[in-house]
Order: structure tokens, then sequence, then C-alpha cells
């Protein structure tokens, strides 16, 4: 079932409480009852603010019980500017009808606890309410809680994807383009989507592509989640898009970089005209020159207010906002601009929260000399809790410099590391390149502090259930389950380092012309890497298809592709390797259909009546293509009363005569015509009347009559329809006599369909039916 929600969207407005705590001290807040509010221990009116609600997004592994239970904590995105106590009044899913548990609340503690049995991104509302002193002054604040469980959890947020449409204009999100080296391998869009705003949308899971279809002017959040095609995992992202009134004058809003670090807990002010941010310009804009405003801005897990306002009372030209987070890690934020026109625009900046100052780096990455390749430090448990890296176990490593906790992962969770940092598990070829390079030096646990006392992952399979592990004390290679937990290092084995158009001004289809393209994948030292996997795709809505989407560079370290379309023009191709793509455009030039004809020579059919044939009907390309059209053209007659023509090149001749048969086919923008003359020559029908002397005489030149002991049917499979009937019988004669001046004759079956080895013996001076042999085959 498709989960598409219509709601009411409590969001955060950058401006409601500086012009709320504007309001209030310039005017009380428009109360004439000042006996109706709490008064502080000076005798001053006190106004209670409401709370702050943040979205929050918690990551959550599958509990191996079919009871187990998850504690979902809100403390940390939540906050009341009056330091008020908070409660957490409500939580309930967003889709009442979708598999997600119902939550059991902890009011005081400010968390919930849900099913955790199994795979699911999940949706709740929350509600949170500060307690004054008079309880019934009390305010609340709503929010959106996401909640992803899955069997391995390492990066369970995707990256946020702004859009940007008028109200008409519906957009069709390509997510495996939007997200490129971010879209993880192996895993598919889910069916159920929830919107949040105007507007429906819809998925295919296939493509993985999400069409949204707006109905009014506004701003819309289309939340999704990817699925691995195991069932073992799951990651949310989101779709903001801004709808305008009209496209023609629609603001704009870039997506930009913060790109000074900020220390867990600061705060920094950040103002989307500043155009240091986007390039020298501001990162805003509207063609109409109007004014814009900072409306809407959205981050998970993280604390956004309004920037305080020079002037108070100026609420509708806000373009600034304060963050701040309490964790490390990164932040993607969207923020929303209006024109006050009806039109909207959303743009996205992507915030780094750093705390270098806790991370333990007792060993560091190795870069081999020989090729350059660099392979990263394995985590220790410091490291991964900092960045709330989920690993399966620990286990304490013991050696001449010190003690430490490092964490082990299933082989599918190292994989996925690995993959989003655009990084891969080494092969085994490269884990003992490594093992050789430090074995004059007593291994890399004596040369470089390396862990070794547990086995790491390779990329190599062993079957489904299996994979390959290194032992760096032995420098052996073994198999193991891939639920079984090691340590993880990975590798940068290679830089996309080219993509090209190799044949270009192919021809569009239908033609055997393809235009190519190339992508090359080299060592960190410039040598090929073979065996790469490099992703190839273009954008949404081309007519483009590849005869591979992804492959394996050779041995040459590159990987070619064959590209067709049905439409001429430039169109730009991509290829994605880890987290790095490239781009180069493509030219597809048109293909004018040229020439219809039949395929006679000469363009001629000569026919007896009652006879049914086919012809071959074809079209030909500028390209040089030929393309067999008999089954999709129908054929006409100048006049059907001597040969008629239908479809599949269906020719059937009635009369004597001459007449044309013609063929028309449009394609690629041009029509083309055939004519084909067909000539009917006089002789007997199939069924005629005669006695046994005229009969035999007719039917000279045409096989003759049947013989009398055998079946017979009619060539085209025709039933024996239309004969004279005498007696209860249609009789037809044979070419056996029965005594003198007698004929024997045979008689249609039942059904029609045959002639039978059934009759009597006529004198040839009577009437019977007759058909010729040409028209027969025997049984």
């Amino acid at each position: 079932m498709l989960r598409i929600m219509f709601m009411l969207r409590v969001q955060f407005q950058p401006w409601s409480l500086f012009f709320l705590l504007s309001c209030c001290l310039l005017s009380g807040c428009g109360s004439d009852d000042a006996a109706d509010k709490p008064v502080s221990p000076g005798g001053e009116v006190v106004t209670i603010l409401p709370p702050i609600a943040n979205e929050a997004l918690n990551q959550v592994q599958v509990s191996s019980t079919a009871d187990g239970k998850a504690i979902i904590d809100l403390s940390q995105v939540v906050v009341d500017p009056q330091g008020l106590p908070l409660l957490l009044a409500s939580v309930k899913p967003l889709d009442s009808g979708s598999a997600c548990s119902k939550a059991v609340i902890n009011e005081g503690g400010l968390s919930y606890t849900i099913d955790n049995s199994s795979v699911d991104v999940c949706y709740y509302n929350y509600t949170v309410q500060n307690i004054p002193d008079d309880e019934q002054q009390g305010l609340s604040a709503s929010s959106t809680s996401t909640v992803v469980v899955s069997e391995y959890i390492l990066s369970g947020k995707l990256p946020l994807i702004a859009e940007t449409t008028d109200i008409v204009t519906d957009i069709n999100v390509d997510l495996v383009a939007k997200l490129a080296g971010d879209f993880p391998a192996g895993y598919h869009l889910d069916y159920d989507l929830l919107v949040m705003g105007d507007g429906t949308a819809t998925a295919d899971s296939a493509a993985n592509i999400i069409t949204y279809s707006p109905v009014a002017a506004g701003v819309t959040r289309v939340m999704y989640s990817l699925v691995s095609d195991s069932g073992e995992d799951a990651k949310a992202g989101t779709v903001d898009i801004s709808v305008s009134a009209a496209a023609d004058a629609m603001p704009s809003a870039k997506n930009f970089e913060f790109t000074t670090d900020i220390n867990p807990g600061g705060k920094v002010t950040i103002d989307v005209t500043n155009t240091g941010y986007c390039g020298g310009v501001s990162c805003i804009s509207d063609p109409d020159g109007d004014a814009l405003q900072l409306t809407d801005v959205y981050a998970y897990n993280a604390e956004i207010l309004p920037t305080p306002h020079q002037d108070p009372a100026d609420t509708l030209s806000n373009t600034s906002f304060d963050f701040s987070a309490e964790l490390p890690g990164t932040y993607d934020v969207s923020y929303y601009v209006s024109d006050h026109n009806a039109g909207f625009a959303v743009g996205v900046v992507r915030i780094n929260v750093v705390d270098n100052s806790t991370i333990l780096k007792d060993w560091d990455d190795i870069t081999l000399t020989s090729n350059h390749e660099l392979y990263t430090a394995p985590w220790q448990q410091g490291q991964a809790d900092q960045i709330h890296l989920s690993y399966q176990h620990l286990y304490q490593e013991d050696n001449a410099k010190g003690s430490y906790s490092i964490p082990l992962f299933s082989w599918l969770s190292a994989d996925a590391l690995c993959t989003t940092r655009g990084m891969a598990l080494p092969s085994p070829n490269q884990a003992k390149k490594l093992y050789d390079d430090f074995s004059a030096q007593s291994g890399i646990s004596v040369a470089k502090n390396w862990p070794v006392q547990r086995a790491y992952w390779t990329s190599a399979l062993d079957g489904d259930s299996n994979a390959k592990q290194y032992d760096f004390q032995t420098g052996t290679l073994s198999s193991a389950q891939k639920n079984n937990s090691a340590i993880a290092t990975c590798v940068a084995v290679g830089v996309l380092s080219g993509l090209s158009t190799t044949k270009n001004q192919a021809y569009i289809l239908p033609s055997d012309d393809y235009g190519s393209i190339k992508a090359t994948v080299t060592l960190r030292d410039g040598s090929p890497a073979d065996g790469q996997v490099v992703y190839l795709y273009s954008d949404a809505d081309t007519p483009l298809v590849y005869d591979q989407n992804v492959g394996i560079t050779d041995t040459q370290g590159e990987l070619s592709a064959n590209i067709t379309s049905t439409k001429s023009g430039d169109y730009w191709v991509y290829a994605n390797y880890l987290t790095q793509t490239k781009k180069t455009q493509i030219t597809f030039i048109d293909n004018p259909l040229t020439r219809v004809y039949f395929e006679l020579e000469p363009e001629r059919l000569a026919m007896k009546i009652d006879d049914h044939t086919n012809v071959a009907i074809k079209a030909k390309y500028l390209s040089g293509t030929v393309v067999d059209i008999t089954g999709v053209v129908d054929l006409t007659s100048d006049d059907d009363a001597i040969a008629s023509g239908g479809s599949d090149g269906l020719v059937i001749a009635h009369d004597s005569g001459t007449t044309f048969l013609r063929a028309e086919y449009t394609d690629n923008g041009s029509t083309q015509n055939a004519a084909l003359e067909v000539v009917v020559l006089a002789g007997p029908k199939p069924v005629r009347w005669a006695n046994h002397i005229d009969a035999t005489a007719a039917c000279a030149g045409y096989g003759g009559l049947p013989s009398r002991g055998y079946n017979y049917k009619y060539v085209d499979g025709g039933e024996f329809g239309g004969g004279v009937v005498q007696n209860g019988n249609a009789y037809y004669w044979s070419s056996t006599p029965s005594t003198q001046n007698n004929w024997e004759t045979l008689t249609p079956s039942t059904d029609r369909m045959k002639l039978e080895n059934w009759g009597y013996g006529m004198n040839q001076g009577r009437g019977a039916n007759f058909v010729c042999m040409d028209k027969l085959v025997q049984l």
C-alpha cells in the first residue's frame, strides 16, 4: 500500500520565536488581562514561551527476538527557552496503517519505546509540553521522529535532496542520479512514501524514481526509504520540494557547504545571502527582484533558532539562522525562502560538527610505497563511539604499546562502511600485498601498531553465505560466515581518472548504430586498476539505453559501454566510481525514414482466384538500417473486389483482374508509401458444381481431382463450406472410378475441416461439388 499522508505539517518557522519575543517586549503580547498571566516573585507578568521541538532521527538494530524493544531518546532534540521542565505528551505513528508499532511513552524521561523486531523505517509525530508553576499555562510544540530499524547500522541517513518546481509541472526524482555515489549498491526504493504537505507522490521501486505531482504553491517534504535487496538493512531519505505558482518567476536557492567545522555544542550563524558561501554571489535570488525571506529550516538532531534581527519589527526579510548540534557528524540543513508572491525555493546547507579532541589515534593509515594504495587504519572504540558508528562486537588487544578496544564488524557492515567512505574492502591479493610489504619489519603490528589478533575482512565472497578473511599474523586466507565478526580496513584503490565519448554522432533508433563511452580507473600511481565496479547513468527522462549500466574494469582499467537513443540531441552521461563522478557529452542525430517497400523484385504479385498469401513489407532509414514492418502496417487495396489486404501482410485474391495494394508508414518524423501490383489470373474457384467430365477438365493443370482412399484438408486450413448438398450430404468428385461411367466421391467431416474417405459412386453425368488438388493437402 502506498503510504501517502496529507496532514497539517508542524514546522519550525525561523522567524516565529523572535517575533513572539519582540511582540511580547513591545506590547505584552496583546493581552488586556494581566491577572491571567503568571507573575514572578518581583511582581512582573511572565510570558510563557512554547518549547522548541526539532526533528529527530534515531537508528536502532533489529532485535534478535520476536518481542524486542528499543528506547528512542528525544531529550537531545527538545529544549525550553525558559528552562522549564518538559514532558513528552504524545507520540503517534504518522501512518496508522503501517507495520510500525505504537509507541509506549515515558513522559518525564522524554523517550518512547517501540518494537524493533523487524527491519523498517518508521515515522512518528511527537509533542512535548513545558510545565510552568501554573500547569494550565503550559504550552506545547511538535515535530517528527524518524526511526531506522536495521540489521546493520552504518549510515541510516541519506543525503538530503532539494527540488524546485511550479504548480503545473510534475517532477521525477531519480535517486540513483541524485545520490550518485551515496546510493548504496544492492538497495532499492521502498514503495512506501510519506508526503508532508500538499501534492501526491508515487514510487517506482524498479527504477528508483519518485514522481511528485504538485497541487498548490508552498513547500512539501517527501520521506522515503531504501531497503537492501537482502531485506536486512534500511536507510531513510528526504526530498524537500518548493512549489511556486509560476515557473517564470520562481526564486532560487543554492546548495552549499559551510566550510568551517564547528565543535559539538558550538553555535554558528549562517546568512544565506552571504556571498562568501556561493562563489561571490548571494545563495538566494529572485528574477523579479522581490525581497526574499527565510521561512523554514529543517535538520535532524540539531537545534535551529532564528538569528535576532536588528529591527525587531522586521520579520519579513530574515535570511539567517543559528545552528547548534551536540553530537559530531555531518548535518544537512534544508532551508526554504519565499518571495511573498507564491514563489518558493529550497536549498541545502551541509555543516560538519567535529570534535578532534577526543578521537584517539594510536595508529595511522598506511600508504604503500610500491603502488600508493591507501589502507585506512582500523577503528578504535573511541573513534567509533565518537561518530556513533555501530559495530557488532568489541575485543581487547594488548601489545607492547598499550591495550586497545577494537570494534568488529560483520562482512555486510564492513562492506557498507567502506562503500560509504568512497572505498572498498581489500581483495585477497591486496591484503597479501599489505602483509608482504611489512613482513621484513615483523609485520604491520610491530611496524605500524595495527591490531592483528583477529582476522580482517576482504572483498572476496565464498558462496552466498561466506566471505574470505585475512590473518595478518600468519599471512593466510580463510572462509567465514558473513555474519561473523572481523576487523575492517578500507582501501582507496583507484581514481576515476577519465570518462570520454569514444564514438559520437550516432543515428537514433531504429539503427544498428550506437554511441560509445569509456571510463578509466587508475591506481594512485597512475597504473591501470582492473576489477573495479563502475556505474553508468544519465539524467532522468533521457531516452538513452545502455548495453550495461554497471560493469567491471578490464586489465587496462577501462570500462566501455554502447549507448542508443530514440531521440536526437546532446546528452550528459555520467560514470560513478565509489564517491567519484565524471561526465561526458554524447550526441545523437536524426535517422529519418527514407523508403517503404514490398520485398518482391519486381514489386508485382500474380495470384489465382481465392488464393491467400503473405508478403513482407520493409522500411529503410537514412542510416541504412532496414526494419521489417509487416506486422505493424495494414494493407489497403485500390479494388477490394479483385484483391484485398489485411494485417501481417495478408493478400487475398477474389476475382480476375489487376489492382494495387498500398502500405503507408510513419516514423522519426517522416512518412513513406509503397505500392504492390496484384494480378489475379482466371482459374477454378475452390468449390464449384459440375458433372465429372467438366470437373476433370477444369482441374487440368491445377493438380487434378483428389483420389479416393485418403483424407484431405485445405492448404490454408479453411473449412469446406458453400458446396451443394444432396440427400443431406455435400458430395465431392474424386479421380477414382467405381464402375463403368461411375466415379467415387468424398464427403466433408462434420466440422467441415476436411474431406473424408467416404461417399458413394455416382454417374459421371450427374452434378457434384469439386475442388482441385492445388488447394488441398493429403492427410
